[in-house]
């Protein structure tokens, strides 16, 4: 095992869970569109139209 499977085990979480790979990845790039910036990195001030439109999206 490694530490982060140990750190799963240890907390009594459900290990059976599957993550598909691929969508999550569309979803963290969806996600970095909402207040992108001209640089590459994006920007979400709290309480801010774009951090509503990252929740509603995670939400979702």
């Amino acid at each position: 095992m490694n530490v982060v499977s140990d750190a799963i085990s240890a907390a009594g979480l459900d290990t059976s869970i599957k993550v598909d790979g691929r969508r999550l990845w569309d979803s963290l790039m969806t996600m970095a569109k909402i207040g992108a910036t001209p640089k590459g990195g994006d920007c979400r001030l709290a309480l801010t139209d774009l951090d509503k439109q990252g929740c509603d999206l995670i939400v979702s």
